[in-house]
């Protein structure tokens, strides 16, 4: 998927208005109440950067490869298995340089993954 645009925010529909997150205009916004994954993936698929403080948002961005720039409302958001950047709400579009990303992240996950599905299969097999 071609990416289009510099930034997109991909926001979770509730937190975002009471965490004070502002999008200026100019930059397209989606949020968490999106009608399909696929349209969630496309969309954040277009940015070359995303800013989010949806854990999802962040997550399939980093699964993306997109520089991701977070906006954590809780300590959930320290868990990736590679960090975004991160944020507040009052600081996002001067923080936007400390926006981070990672190849790796879709095939680390993936391994991870697939170690899981034998160790379930081991135990099932018992």
């Amino acid at each position: 998927m071609a990416e289009t645009d510099d930034v997109v925010a991909y926001l979770h529909h509730w937190r975002a208005p009471e965490m004070g997150i502002k999008v200026p205009d100019g930059i397209p916004v989606l949020d968490n109440t999106c009608p399909s994954f696929e349209e969630a993936i496309r969309f954040i698929a277009r940015g070359r950067t995303v800013v989010s403080n949806s854990y999802h948002g962040v997550y399939w961005a980093l699964l993306l490869g997109k520089r991701v720039l977070c906006i954590p409302f809780s300590n959930k958001f320290k868990k990736f298995r590679i960090a975004p950047g991160y944020s507040t709400a009052a600081d996002w579009q001067r923080d936007l340089a400390k926006a981070r990303g990672s190849d790796e992240m879709l095939g680390l996950c993936r391994d991870a993954t697939t170690r899981f599905k034998g160790q379930v299969d081991a135990l099932i097999a018992r």
